[in-house]
């Protein structure tokens, strides 16, 4: 008898174990978080990388509209002398100033210098001569010409000064267009 309640006794303990290992129950709900700890610091900063490529240039724009007409003097040579000396044009297709002749091609006291001419039709035509020091010789201005339809001028001048031979100073025109607006353009005039 001993034997078998030693027996019933093993199989209850197996049986028991079997039981609570192999048909457990479902999970419980899960429990509080807990708090989170202190955040740590920063690390230092990475190394700056290379720049990136340049890209391809843009296409070029249009061009932009053109200027009102200038008041400065024109100069166009390399050398000081204006183009206009040998009969050529000022170099501007809407405004064409050609200085057909100067007599006498060179100039001193009481000489009369007559100046001729082709400009804009009907534009006022300013004559100064100017000395090597850039002075306005006072009585060196030509009384003002208004071009005729075709654009002649003819402008005269009795130069009344001291003059110094060699003195490379220059006219100085303002041609001034019927709609006011204006050009300055030079031509040297040596004296003897």
């Amino acid at each position: 008898m001993k034997t078998w309640v030693k027996a019933l006794v093993s199989i209850t303990l197996i049986l028991a174990l079997l039981l609570s290992f192999g048909c457990a129950g479902p999970a419980g709900p899960a429990g509080p978080k807990g708090e989170t700890g202190p955040a740590g610091s920063s690390g230092p900063p990475g190394p700056v990388g290379p720049p990136g490529p340049v890209g391809p240039a843009g296409p070029e724009g249009p061009a932009g509209p053109q200027g009102p007409a200038g008041t400065g003097v024109a100069d166009n040579s390399t050398d000081g002398t204006d183009v206009a000396a040998t009969g050529g044009e000022y170099d501007d297709a809407d405004w064409p100033v050609q200085w057909i002749s100067i007599d006498p091609p060179e100039g001193g006291k009481s000489i009369k210098v007559t100046i001729t001419l082709k400009v804009p039709p009907e534009s006022l035509c300013e004559m100064q001569y100017v000395t090597t020091l850039l002075g306005r010789y006072a009585s060196g201005k030509f009384e003002s010409v208004v071009a005729d339809a075709d654009g002649n001028a003819v402008l005269t001048l009795v130069m009344h000064y001291e003059t110094t031979p060699g003195d490379k100073g220059y006219f100085e025109l303002t041609n001034t267009k019927t709609d006011g607006s204006k050009i300055v353009v030079t031509h040297q005039y040596t004296t003897k």
